[in-house]
């Protein structure tokens, strides 16, 4: 009996194998993902920041951060000559790269023409470019970040001037965890692969030429600096919004109506915005300072907050804790849960068996935010949660199915056995009389 059910148990393990594998990559267990993310930044939350620690200065990073806030009704002109202001500003404090966020939609004509080769020509700044980051997905019906590969961007400039500039691909997927497109868009009229901006930021950080950027199957590299990406060409990263909010120091700069740009900081102790003082530009000499802008009549209201997010992934790029999203390990996961499954419920009675599956599949969902928060590390525990329920359904019917035809053909044999010896008998009595 034990051989014949170990074959229909290694036979329905191939089955649960394979359908867990494409059960895995349906849309909707993908998106499922997504709230997992949610669980475990839960658990990456400090239970209390101090209020009362000291302020930072902002010297110790290498990073800094500055939102330009326009007055209403701001027109292009204006913008672009607040940009200039401000990145001659922050190349005269001694930052080695401005990043300055275009707007999605603006007037191509010669005052920003102008403005954008003023800027370029102070060697410092690099353009962010806007494109629709999300499609559609009909099958899950919800809006997903839109493949890396064969789709195209614009140039910024109508007449393709020759500046320093990349994409603006970071997406927002959840709070405090980031998507992005290293290299992976195409310039529209032509073949050139376009980075995102935080890849020519990093080029243009390090001083190296263009070919510097390489792109291989599992990550992208900037000189000594590897970017890990998923088969998608997707990487990812985490931003700790609590530490940005009490632990970054953060500059307002306010275009005036009268052409002035004024710089304010928000001094926690007082509650209140105060000037900065000239000597304190000092802060951005070799530094990359990130550019957001805000115009209250502009629905480009992403820009907002977009700076805080590339802060995020160029400190995780320096720092190398950038996540790694580990899809060879999803097979595996399944293969050996199979495996596991299989000889519980072969050995184990049916409750016990549940109870292990119960067990296994706790310890792998604990495992997986173990990952995310202690090692950067992107395991989604959806594949083996549902390799186990499947298996937790599968095996049990297999077995009571195998149990019964075995006790159907053991009754059928002992039905036979009787009718032989009731037949031996009924041959016998003649004979003894």
């Amino acid at each position: 009996m034990k051989p014949l059910l170990v074959i229909k148990f290694f036979l329905a393990g191939m089955l649960l194998f394979i359908c867990s594998l494409i059960a895995s990559n349906l849309s909707f267990l993908q998106e499922s993902e997504l709230d997992f993310v949610k669980l475990a930044r839960l658990a990456q939350v400090p239970s209390k920041i101090s209020m009362n620690e000291p302020q930072p200065t902002g010297e110790d990073k290498p990073i800094m951060e500055i939102r330009l806030h326009f007055y209403d009704n701001a027109v292009d002109t204006t913008r672009f000559n607040a940009f200039l202001k401000l990145v001659r500003k922050m190349k005269q404090s001694g930052a080695k790269v401005v990043l300055i966020p275009l707007p999605m939609e603006w007037a191509v004509y010669e005052p920003t023409q102008k403005a954008i080769q003023d800027m370029e020509a102070t060697n410092v700044v690099v353009f962010g470019k806007t494109v629709q980051k999300m499609v559609w997905d009909y099958q899950a019906q919800t809006y997903k970040l839109r493949p890396a590969k064969n789709h195209y961007v614009r140039h910024p400039t109508f007449d393709r001037t020759k500046i320093s500039w990349g994409v603006l691909s970071m997406l927002w997927r959840e709070i405090g965890f980031l998507e992005l497109v290293p290299l992976g868009y195409l310039e529209e009229y032509g073949n050139e692969l376009i980075p995102d901006v935080s890849v020519e930021i990093l080029r243009k950080y390090e001083g190296l030429d263009s070919s510097a950027i390489i792109r291989d199957v599992d990550e992208v590299r900037v000189g000594s600096h590897v970017i890990p990406i998923s088969s998608d060409g997707i990487a990812y990263a985490k931003q700790n919004l609590w530490e940005r909010s009490y632990r970054s120091y953060e500059v307002l700069a306010q275009y005036e109506k009268n052409g002035g740009l004024s710089f304010l900081h928000w001094e926690r102790s007082r509650q209140t915005y105060v000037n900065v003082p000239d000597s304190t530009f000092t802060m951005y000499r070799n530094k990359i300072v990130v550019v957001s802008w805000y115009d209250p009549t502009d629905r480009d209201f992403y820009l907002t907050w977009s700076y805080a997010g590339y802060s995020s992934i160029l400190q995780s790029i320096l720092d190398k804790t950038l996540m790694t999203r580990s899809e060879a390990w999803n097979t595996m996961i399944v293969f050996l849960f199979v495996v596991l499954s299989a000889v519980t419920f072969l050995y184990v009675r049916s409750g016990i068996a549940i109870v292990i599956h119960v067990v296994v599949g706790g310890g792998s969902l604990l495992t997986s935010i173990w990952l995310f928060v202690s090692h950067s590390t992107l395991l989604s525990p959806m594949p083996g949660i549902v390799t186990l329920l499947l298996c937790a359904f599968v095996f049990p019917v297999v077995r009571v199915v195998h149990e019964r035809n075995s006790l159907r053909e053991e009754l059928s044999s002992l039905a036979a056995e009787k009718k032989r010896l009731e037949d031996e008998q009924a041959s016998e009595k003649p004979k003894m009389k």
